[in-house]
């Protein structure tokens, strides 16, 4: 899971997109965020079509597919099985550790309570 202080945003792929144009977007979006990146895809094609992007992934970007377990109880796994939800973690591998955005709102919150940076 995202290795960083603060949760990644998630970004939303297009799942009537071509595998070679989310792969595009996927690795500008990495490279935008600080090396990590993570994507929420719905529908029938989810899950096939991250895992095609997973596979052409360049060597230096690890990517992984994270689904709901379909036995959860939870009303949220509920929710993301109907919408049939799939998430695609991306990470650049050999560079630098993603940052923490100062824009995030948990940092403001932070900023606002005078309470120091968490530590890197």
């Amino acid at each position: 899971m995202p290795s960083g202080p603060y949760p990644l945003t998630p970004h939303v792929i297009d799942h009537k997109a071509r595998p070679e144009q989310v792969l595009r977007f996927v690795i500008d979006t990495v490279e935008a965020e600080g090396g990590e990146a993570l994507f929420l895809c719905y529908g029938r094609w989810a899950k096939r079509l991250t895992g095609k992007v997973c596979a052409l992934l360049p060597a230096e970007y690890r990517g992984e597919v994270i689904t709901m377990d379909p036995r959860s109880e939870s009303p949220t796994a509920a929710g993301r099985k109907v919408r049939k939800e799939a998430r695609l973690h991306v990470r650049r591998i050999g560079g630098p550790d993603r940052q923490p955005r100062w824009e995030h709102p948990h940092q403001r919150a932070l900023d606002s309570l005078n309470r120091p940076n968490p530590p890197e």
